[in-house]
């Protein structure tokens, strides 16, 4: 017989598709079923910690590491946790960036 697994917690850097990186404390979450990698990324000196969830499929590689190193990267590579978009006419942009008198 095998030993239960044991769910995955742990301080790591995770690199997703789209050549994405985030890094925080990393766990296991299941949603209706089905598995989701959990990225909590911690209060940086860019804004506030938020939580995001990834298919296994979009994972490219988890580097598990320390939380000080976690969280230095964490700070090196703030990635806001929301971009917005708007459409002005028949063009997107990003409402972070747009001046008011230039929409585009």
């Amino acid at each position: 017989m095998s030993e239960p697994t044991q769910a995955f917690d742990q301080w790591a850097v995770v690199d997703v598709m789209g050549h994405q990186r985030y890094a925080g404390r990393v766990t296991e979450q299941v949603i209706a079923g089905a598995g989701f990698i959990r990225v909590d990324v911690p209060e940086t000196k860019g804004g506030p910690g938020f939580t995001k969830l990834f298919g296994p499929g979009a994972i490219h590689s988890i580097t598990i590491c320390t939380e000080a190193s976690a969280r230095t990267v964490a700070d090196l590579i703030f990635v806001p946790p929301i971009v917005e978009f708007d459409i002005h006419g028949d063009r997107w942009c990003l409402t972070q960036a747009a001046d008011e008198d230039d929409p585009f």
